[in-house]
């Protein structure tokens, strides 16, 4: 089995801890050394910028300049980025042994978010935690999360919109109206990104059939401050150019651990959207049959998401796979898609409608 040696298995041999002199820092994320080394600091993520503050990588360069930036430091060693990162290691980096991670601090005040690539990360636990403190207490930037944490939902009322237009003036203010006056009070958005075949591993979210996140947030508020909604977001990925029998749950990527660091990214994305706009549930997927069983990979991918969002994550399986999933438990809710035919009544009675859901059932 073909797995994202990103996410699974250790990148390298952790190193013994060394010092190291800062000369200064590249992009948010990367110090670069004396002799010319570029270390990016272990289980830090940066946000995407649409949708959060401008000045948030501005707060953590600055704490970075403060901290190490013309200083020595030491050096936790954890592992190599992966190919498309020109950086040379991730590393933990200390101001002296004994004092907690630049990492870990970073997360706990809020200014950077949690993503591990490396399961040989000495701290990812600790920096996780780290990152769970600063929801809690709503620092940095989860500041302006517009909802307190969520714990659980009740019964969801609610309605499934498809949000499948790039066009800026398509809006769906009509479409929350007629489902708010019908007494849904809760909406599922799903809306696409595309491979370009089964074999494909860039993921294209710009695609002429992909909302743009403008649209997608102006809906969600729409929903939420004007309706009064709990919002989910379900993001999938479908095909451009798919063969009788190919659909999203037959992909099989090539080279899989490439689609894999597209995935993690495409949901990054969509998980700071959803937490700066206080979105209640996030789907991570929805019917990837054929990469089901990689179940390392999920719960790397899931403890990723926490790192970034506070909502409730759920997964969507197709009625006929829901048994295959082995990392709902890591999960806040068991999802599945059920194409079921419950009456051919063009008009049938809530009894009707139930007993054939429990026939379902």
């Amino acid at each position: 089995m073909v797995v994202a040696a990103w996410i699974v298995s250790g990148l390298a041999a952790q190193a013994d801890p060394t010092t190291a002199w800062v000369e200064g820092i590249e992009g948010g994320d990367c110090l670069r050394l004396r002799d010319g080394a570029r270390v990016r600091l272990q289980g830090i993520s940066l946000p995407t910028p649409c949708v959060r503050s401008s000045d948030c990588v501005a707060r953590l360069r600055e704490f970075l300049r403060e901290r190490v930036v013309g200083r020595e430091v030491v050096l936790q060693r954890d592992g190599t980025p992966p190919a498309d990162d020109d950086a040379d290691h991730l590393a933990l980096v200390f101001e002296s042994p004994g004092r907690p991670s630049i990492n870990a601090q970073l997360l706990e005040r809020g200014l950077a978010l949690f993503s591990c690539r490396s399961t040989v990360a000495s701290s990812r636990d600790a920096l996780l935690a780290a990152a769970r403190r600063a929801q809690v207490q709503r620092r940095g930037l989860f500041a302006s999360t517009p909802r307190g944490p969520v714990e659980s939902l009740p019964f969801l009322n609610g309605a499934v919109l498809g949000l499948h237009h790039r066009d800026p003036a398509q809006a769906y203010d009509r479409e929350l109206d007629e489902l708010a006056e019908l007494g849904f009070r809760h909406l599922t958005l799903i809306f696409s990104a595309f491979l370009d075949d089964v074999t494909a591993w860039r993921i294209d979210r710009h695609h002429p059939r992909s909302v743009r996140d403008d649209r997608l947030i102006a809906t969600i508020r729409t929903a939420r401050e004007r309706h009064g909604m709990t919002v989910t977001l379900l993001p999938i990925v479908l095909l451009e150019h798919a063969g009788d029998d190919d659909w999203r749950g037959t992909i099989r990527p090539d080279p899989e651990e490439r689609f894999w660091l597209e995935y993690d990214a495409f949901l990054s994305h969509y998980l700071d959207v959803a937490e700066s706009t206080g979105v209640e549930m996030f789907s991570i997927g929805s019917e990837y049959g054929s990469l089901e069983d990689r179940t390392e990979t999920w719960l790397r991918l899931i403890e990723n998401a926490r790192g970034r969002y506070t909502g409730l994550l759920t997964y969507s399986a197709n009625w006929d796979h829901v048994h295959v999933p082995k990392f709902f438990d890591a999960l806040d809710a068991v999802g599945m898609t059920a194409y079921f035919s419950l009456t051919e009544e063009d008009d049938p009675s809530r009894d009707r409608l139930v007993d054939a859901w429990r026939r379902v059932g």
